[in-house]
């Protein structure tokens, strides 16, 4: 695996994101992560607004699970649990991703939130995002653009569940086929 973007360069799209999205909204903002690596960036950019602007933003997990269109081959999914002690009535939510392919998990995440009432505004937010896109979403925090013609295949490691920073380009054996 070659690292892509390493801890230093993670740690500044952070901080960069979290700067952006507190300079660029105002009221009420929730980050809702979008599996476990959504969570964790979206807890990481709520540490890092609360330490340097004093405020405040309250951070859920939303499983997308049952929203994802799967391949006939997949007779079963595992389903996640999504934890949003808060409501979102009135609230600017942030959608928070890891990396952005095709945009699938970002409208299944739309399609979620729906069965969590209205917020007042929903942007959307990724560490990478990936010039592959299919789907027609606009992203208003985006860390690092990486075109799929550079890697094919990347993958998102946090400390919190991987025991590094960084992003990886992932090699598959069918890659050398």
């Amino acid at each position: 695996m070659t690292v892509i973007v390493d801890e230093t360069q993670l740690n500044a799209h952070i901080k960069h994101l979290a700067d952006d999205i507190y300079k660029t909204n105002s009221g009420n903002i929730v980050f809702l992560g979008l599996g476990d690596n959504g969570f964790i960036l979206a807890t990481r950019l709520s540490k890092f607004i609360l330490q340097h602007f004093e405020t405040t933003v309250l951070v859920g997990k939303l499983d997308v699970t049952l929203y994802k269109s799967y391949h006939n081959n997949d007779h079963f999914v595992n389903l996640g649990k999504s934890d949003i002690s808060f409501s979102l009535q009135n609230k600017t939510v942030i959608l928070i991703s890891d990396q952005v392919n095709t945009g699938k998990t970002m409208i299944a995440g739309l399609n979620a939130l729906s069965d969590y009432g209205e917020p007042l505004v929903v942007k959307c937010c990724c560490l990478i995002f990936r010039e592959c896109m299919t789907r027609p979403i606009h992203f208003q925090y985006i860390g690092e653009t990486i075109a799929k013609s550079v890697v094919a295949s990347l993958t998102c490691c946090f400390y919190e569940k991987d025991g590094e920073d960084c992003v990886k380009h992932v090699v598959h054996k069918e890659d050398y086929v």
